[in-house]
């Protein structure tokens, strides 16, 4: 997973998911990935951000990954706060980042 390519991470982000489902503690490596040392895994969690981890952890992640010394991660974390799918998966701007608060 962590030197996989963007089809590895689509896989495991979906595993994690659904296990996550059956057991909580699954989705603790979300916590662990957006603190690792590369800006690299910690995109690919904000990339991940309100789609494939629930809301609640999302916004615990989102309150760290949005002041990431990586622009990059900061960037595309503030994109998956504010722009999210909507009950029928369409994805539109529906929160605004500067008024998050923890």
């Amino acid at each position: 997973m962590m030197e996989g390519g963007s089809g590895v991470w689509l896989s495991t982000a979906n595993w994690v998911r659904k296990v996550s489902h059956e057991n909580v503690r699954a989705s603790e490596i979300w916590n662990f990935l957006a603190r690792h040392e590369s800006w690299k895994i910690r995109w690919r969690v904000a990339c991940c951000l309100y789609l494939d981890i629930d809301e609640p952890q999302s916004d615990h992640l989102f309150a760290h990954l949005r002041s990431d010394p990586s622009k990059k991660v900061r960037k595309y974390a503030t994109d998956r706060y504010e722009n999210r799918p909507d009950d029928q998966g369409k994805v539109e701007k529906r929160f605004d980042a500067t008024l998050f608060e923890t």
